[in-house]
């Protein structure tokens, strides 16, 4: 079979197994919750009992939902798997998508999160597998659990997917989602192991097939153009590990050392601190240099450093490092430091942020075979002098990073896209740890509960040595649920706020039409200012809120317009006057009951009541006047055709800010939800705000996502308004990116903002990141700042 039969069977198998398997695990979850109600009591037993009838009543259209969602999901699975290859089949998909991030509301989210880590946790050897397999078969080098569209990731969504159309209370869809999840494991388990067996039975192994290519092989065109950079940089050829050696020679060893400090000296001396004599051990005395020599090392450095950092390093630097495991002895040493490391525990006092690799650099360096390794280990122990570093992140978090030093070396040293691609898992853990920390400051409550969450990622990490990369991702994705957990009151607030915002924009625009229709019959005709705001400003909002519970009761409303005028217009003969005598009856009811539901006091019903029986007096004695006044069939079809327009949704108005800033309050007040909005003022809409930043010449979506990309919950901004500057926090973010709350440490009311405005925000400058970049993208800044310094000099 070809890769792409082998990947279309793959999906048979899966989708098969798992549909085949819903009835037994069904009823397996069945006996599960029956068990569970019987020995739990009180609030416990009534749920438990809740969802065992609630998930017996939908068992069939559960089944329905399981199955459909999971071949949906797969297929999307498939359709987004590594860019740079698209089976033949997964055009074909002809069946309604469904996006992979759309994570519901809160509780789904947890619910998703922690169905995921348990399947996830349970298969972890399969997955492991699976996952070395499926980049195999599309042809990838780089292994991402994210891109295996059979991840642990889809039977959670699946369930919860499932468990959310049921539409039960949170309590009950939680215990389903548990009950679930535990019937379900070893089916997980057993589906991933029948995809491995069949993958390993048609030649697809899960071992890494790691070849080293030369650089003349991997330069693209793009890394050609720069040929005389590279040139001048340091190959990446690496003839030590070619000709088998484990370990370097003395003189190696030596220059390595040397050069070393000579790095550590540049970056210190841009700090303004200078090199302790021991923390290189005895480095020679000819390591000091000279003014032209660093000149020289600063331009040799930088280039050294781009061939890494740039995103072009995919196709030189980053593929020629993807080839390199550790050596023998460097791999031994990093073990044995990573575990006396995981053995002490945070550091404290004068230790607490030792720059650990630079202190063992020369055993390091004893065992790096190659100028490949050697470059990553200079290159993470500089990046780690400048984390260690950095005073923008507490103290206590920088201690907890530093335990991260050996970890990141050794995963760089197999993962060279840690210094590629800003995604990378270790990479976004350190950014947000740190990015975390900074909102956190001067919160005692905040900073204990991040430190112990900290320990919670860090520790497992430690303690497996960086011998399964994908823990690092598991730790991230505890972190970051821990995370929306902790915040999960503003998520409610914000996500309430949003349901109120929606909910008035839809109320303010059915206000709108309905006062467009009544002002256009009026048109033309002379009322009093009293009649002008009854009818076109109050009568409105009685029409759109008896809409809400009766459509009938507001098109009766609508009819009465026409005749409350013609009720209160001059009568000339007898047959007009029975006619409004007949009326009268109907009229005054009518506009009593809905005014009394808008809210109006008793005494305005009187003076109401007063003004109208005035009105219908005049109109039976008023003599007769030169006007031709219309009959009531003739008003209520001067009012029918706008009428039509508005049951037909053909009737346009502008929104106005006025009529929705009032719904918009009364539907916050409605929700309790306790929160200012912001709105975007019309002079300056998006095209202004993208053409501000400087991000007018970039696609859409990559000016979207430049501004979305460092906005998660945590993150610290400060709003600058005239002199005036204060200090919030990012509390949640839509799953949608079109809504974020904005939360003030003071306890007052959070702001919610549309994307528009927050992009508005940030091109005034008014909104700013407190951290003016992510930890390790600082670090990476800063270095080849330093380089470029000296390159200048």
């Amino acid at each position: 079979m070809n890769r792409n039969d082998l990947l279309s069977t793959a999906k048979g198998l899966f989708l098969r197994s798992f549909v085949q398997g819903i009835d037994e695990w069904l009823q397996r979850c069945g006996t599960e919750l029956t068990e569970r109600a019987a020995i739990e009591s009180g609030d416990a037993q009534r749920v438990a009992a809740d969802a065992g009838k609630a998930l017996r009543n939908a068992d069939m259209a559960l089944k329905q939902h399981l199955s459909e969602g999971m071949v949906r999901l797969v297929e999307r699975g498939f359709e987004t798997a590594y860019d740079s290859f698209r089976p033949s089949f997964a055009d074909a998909a002809h069946a309604p998508t469904l996006s992979l991030i759309d994570t519901g509301a809160v509780e789904s989210e947890i619910r998703l999160d922690w169905l995921a880590r348990r399947f996830r946790n349970a298969a972890e050897t399969e997955i492991r597998d699976l996952n070395i397999r499926v980049a195999q078969l599309f042809g990838q080098d780089h292994i991402h659990e994210r891109e295996n569209p059979f991840r642990p990731y889809m039977f959670a969504r699946c369930i919860v997917g499932a468990v959310d159309l049921l539409d039960q209370s949170g309590d009950v869809a939680t215990v389903l989602c548990e009950a679930l999840g535990t019937s379900t494991t070893s089916e997980v388990v057993g589906i991933y192991a029948q995809l491995n067996d069949f993958l390993a039975q048609h030649g697809v192994d899960a071992d890494l097939r790691l070849t080293i290519k030369k650089q003349a092989e991997a330069v693209s065109g793009a890394s050609a153009a720069r040929g005389a950079d590279a040139a001048a940089g340091p190959q990446l050829h690496d003839p030590a590990t070619q000709a088998g050696a484990e370990t370097l020679a003395p003189e190696q060893m030596l220059a390595a050392q040397t050069r070393l400090e000579s790095l550590l000296r540049l970056v210190l001396s841009a700090q303004g601190q200078t090199l302790p004599d021991a923390m290189l051990g005895s480095a020679p005395a000819s390591a000091g240099m000279l003014p032209a020599a660093a000149a020289n090392l600063g331009l040799t450095l930088q280039q050294s450093l781009r061939s890494v950092f740039s995103a072009d390093a995919a196709g030189v630097a980053g593929n020629a490092l993807a080839q390199y495991h550790p050596a023998a002895q460097l791999q031994s040493t990093l073990d044995g430091l990573l575990t006396a490391n995981a053995a002490l525990g945070v550091p404290q006092g004068e230790r607490a942020l030792d720059n650990l690799l630079m202190q063992h650099h020369a055993q390091l360096s004893a065992g790096a075979a190659g100028d490949v390794r050697q470059r990553v280990i200079d290159i993470v122990g500089l990046l780690y002098e400048f984390i260690l570093r950095d005073e923008l992140v507490p103290l206590a978090i920088r201690q907890q990073l530093a335990r991260l030093q050996f970890l990141a070396l050794k995963i760089g040293l197999v993962e060279p896209d840690l210094f590629t691609r800003d995604t990378h898992p270790l990479r976004r853990l350190i950014n947000r740890l740190a990015s975390v920390a900074i909102a956190s400051a001067g919160n005692d409550e905040a900073a204990e509960w991040l430190q112990r969450e900290a320990g919670l990622a860090i520790e497992p990490l430690l303690a497996d040595r960086g011998d399964n990369p994908p823990l690092v991702t598991v730790m991230l994705d505890r972190f970051e649920a821990d995370l929306r957990h902790r915040y999960k009151r503003h998520a409610a607030l914000a996500i309430a706020a949003v349901q109120a915002q929606s909910l008035a924009q839809a109320r303010s625009a059915r206000y709108q039409g309905i006062r467009a229709a009544i002002v256009a019959g009026m048109d033309g005709l002379r009322f009093t200012p009293y009649v002008v705001e009854l009818l076109q400003e109050t009568w409105p909002a009685v029409i759109e809120l008896q809409g809400r519970q009766s459509p009938a009761l507001a098109e009766q409303s609508l009819w009465l317009v026409p005749d409350l005028i013609w009720s209160i217009a001059p009568k000339t003969d007898a047959a007009e006057r029975k006619q409004l005598l007949t009326l009268i009856p109907n009229l005054l009811p009518v506009l009593k009951d809905g005014l009394k539901a808008l809210g109006w006091a008793q005494a305005q019903l009187d003076e109401m009541q007063r003004w109208l029986v005035e009105a219908h007096k005049l109109a039976l004695h008023m003599p007769e006047t030169q006007y031709t006044v219309p009959s009531l069939t003739m008003l209520r079809d001067r009012f029918a055709p706008h009428y039509q327009q508005l049951f037909n949704g053909a009737l346009v108005v502008e929104p106005e800010a006025g009529t929705q800033a009032r719904y918009l309050a009364a539907a916050l007040q409605a929700a309790q939800a306790d929160v200012d909005v912001m709105h975007v003022p019309d002079e300056m809409q998006i095209g202004d705000v993208i053409a501000a930043s400087g991000l007018a010449g970039l696609p859409l979506s990559e000016r979207r996502n430049a501004v979305l990309a460092r906005l998660q919950p945590g993150v610290a901004l400060r709003w600058q308004d005239g002199a005036a500057a204060r200090r919030g926090l990012l509390g949640w973010l839509a799953a949608d990116q079109h809504h974020a709350l904005l939360v003030w440490p003071d306890d007052s009311k959070p702001l919610l903002l549309g994307f528009d405005a927050l992009m508005q925000l940030f091109a005034q400058g008014k909104l700013q990141f407190v951290e003016p970049q992510p930890l390790f993208d600082r670090a990476i800044a800063s270095l080849l700042d330093v380089a470029g310094k000296y390159q200048l000099r």
